[in-house]
């Protein structure tokens, strides 16, 4: 272990510091572990695919098919409830897992940060 001096103050700190602890200077930016990496990128794919999971099931919503269309009005109307109820209990799902990854990735994210 070496002595050397502050660029920015010119106290005598020890080589293995990562900053000055008398002015704060960075002599080393801290950075992060192989998992602070591998959870840094999962959050970011997990987002990426959550979005386009989000934005496939949003633009393929099924249409009235024709059969329904020569039913009666009950039978149309019960289908399009059917419809909004399955869509939305769809959605809400995939909002749900979006949120729990999400929280879960991003605080592994956060706690794999480097202090400095």
């Amino acid at each position: 272990m070496a002595i050397i001096n502050c660029p920015e103050c010119h106290n005598s700190i020890s080589d293995t510091s990562s900053k000055c602890h008398r002015c704060g200077y960075v002599l080393v930016a801290p950075s992060r572990s192989i998992f602070g990496r591998m959870c840094k990128w999962a959050f970011f794919i997990f987002n990426a695919l959550m979005l386009y999971i989000f934005y496939i099931v949003a633009t393929n919503v099924p249409a009235m098919p024709e059969q329904i269309e020569s039913q009666s009005a009950a039978y149309q109307s019960g289908a399009v409830v059917g419809t909004i109820i399955g869509g939305g209990i769809v959605f809400g799902t995939i909002l749900a897992v979006w949120m729990i990854g999400a929280i879960i990735l991003g605080l592994f994210a956060l706690i794999t940060h480097p202090i400095g």
